[in-house]
């Protein structure tokens, strides 16, 4: 009776085609086509292929997009899978991410696992476990992540990067040839500050590199380097000053 009860309280709701919701409480909600969401949206599973406007916030167990989706309010998923573009003006809190193309997130972004491929943009700033990026970011606040792994293939920005294991260099491979045709400018990344354990840099310009292990690569140029352990440099990067501390 109360698994009835529970069934009843989230009924599936599926739009095909053009139409609209006044959101609430779902089980599976399944868009095809185009819709407008007026309100809140709590659901089991949310599958857009399409284009769908939230003019308030999101909660899900899983969010699955083909498409274009803007969420007006936050985001919470514990499974986000995305391909197209995504905006979300609040913030946004998940598990698992894997976004393939633009994303646009105003408010502080949270999570465990985060892999995104394309153009990110992030008003505030990022904390995850693991932050996988190959593509162009550009983040006004933080990125505080126990393992960052950024490829770039386009022009990125980031105020301030934080974590355990660091390391960033130019995409390769097919992200390269895609690079060749991308507007995003040279692939090369801007920063104040990087502090970390293990750190690995490469297209990189830093005021501020702080770490245990530092190796800068090529292609950089960096204000002053503090390291404790261990510092390797390429000939073809630049170093105003370096100090060993601890």
């Amino acid at each position: 009776m109360e698994e009835n009860n529970m069934l009843q309280e989230r009924p599936d709701v599926k739009i095909v085609g053009s139409g609209g919701s006044a959101g609430g409480r779902v089980g599976k909600l399944s868009i095809v086509g185009e819709a407008e969401l007026n309100g809140d949206v709590d659901a089991l599973s949310f599958k857009c292929t399409g284009n769908a406007v939230v003019y308030g916030k999101v909660k899900t167990g899983s969010l699955k997009l083909t498409g274009e989706l803007s969420i007006k309010g936050s985001l919470e998923g514990e499974k986000l899978n995305m391909t197209g573009k995504l905006h979300v003006g609040g913030e946004s809190e998940s598990q698992s991410v894997k976004m393939r193309g633009k994303t646009v997130t105003e408010g502080q972004k949270n999570g465990e696992q985060m892999e995104l491929s394309g153009y990110n943009t992030d008003s505030s700033g990022c904390q995850a476990e693991e932050f996988r990026l190959h593509g162009s970011v550009h983040m006004d606040g933080m990125l505080n992540a126990e393992k960052v792994e950024i490829k770039l293939f386009g022009d990125s920005r980031i105020k301030e990067i934080g974590g355990g294991q660091i390391r960033i260099k130019p995409s390769g491979g097919v992200w390269a040839m895609l690079g060749m045709f991308n507007t995003g400018g040279p692939r090369q990344l801007s920063v104040d500050c990087i502090e970390g354990d293990v750190i690995e840099l490469e297209n990189t310009e830093a005021g501020l590199v702080r770490g245990s292990r530092v190796t800068i690569g090529p292609g950089c140029k960096i204000g002053l380097v503090e390291y404790i352990e261990s510092f390797h440099q390429d000939d073809s990067s630049r170093i105003e000053q370096c100090n060993q501390i601890g």
